[in-house]
């Protein structure tokens, strides 16, 4: 589990925000199954 403390700072960052939005995709990715 992430620290409370990235997530606040990660609403204040864009880089976090680009980067969790990148890990939102690659997490639905890998969630779908390829084909």
């Amino acid at each position: 589990m992430l620290p409370l403390g990235f997530l606040v700072l990660s609403h204040d960052l864009p880089v976090a925000r680009r980067l969790r939005r990148r890990l939102a995709v690659w997490w639905h990715r890998r969630r779908t199954p390829a084909g």
